[in-house]
């Protein structure tokens, strides 16, 4: 059993739902090279670094740094095809550091939550699209052409107030 319930109940609710997936929990302590050597981060798909709960963003940030070392430390000496790295950064002037650490893709959270609020701010109504998409079940976005929704005729743009654009689309 581990030391955070919460972990045993996630785990037997995922073994209930997916039971043909052999689905394992360690607790490792991350800043041990040789405990992270253990779990063969080489053999990953991917490998996402979340930030970790801090008191500064510089703290966190360097966690995520450290750690990001430590892995490719190990996929260096161990591995030529990498899993894909994802991070997160929580302060868009780490991004450099983080690039250079190996990784392929990264969110920088504040930027990110920010974009989303000022979106919101300008149109109430986006607030419903971002409830949609963050659900827990789960949503698809597909992207077309506008040409599919839309007759240019010779025209490059078109210009539309977004309300416009919510009774001219077709119905699914």
């Amino acid at each position: 059993s581990s030391k955070v319930p919460e972990m045993d109940l996630s785990k037997t609710t995922l073994a209930e739902d997916y039971p043909d997936i052999e689905i394992s929990m360690n607790e490792i302590d991350l800043n041990d090279l040789n405990s992270l050597n253990e779990i063969e981060p080489q053999n990953f798909d991917s490998i996402l670094i979340l930030s970790p709960g801090g008191t500064t963003i510089e703290e966190m940030d360097a966690y995520v740094i450290s750690l990001l070392i430590r892995i490719r430390q190990i996929l260096i000496s161990k591995s030529k095809k990498w899993p894909k790295l994802i991070t997160e950064v929580m302060d868009s002037d780490n991004i450099d550091i983080i690039l250079n650490s190996g990784v392929e893709d990264f969110m920088v959270s504040n930027q990110f939550v920010s974009q989303i609020m000022a979106q919101v701010s300008e149109e109430p109504l986006a607030l419903d699209v971002y409830d949609d998409l963050f659900q827990a079940e789960g949503s698809e976005l597909y992207i077309k052409p506008a040409s599919f929704y839309f007759d240019f005729s010779g025209k490059e743009s078109l210009t539309m107030p977004y309300g416009c654009l919510l009774y001219t689309s077709p119905s699914p």
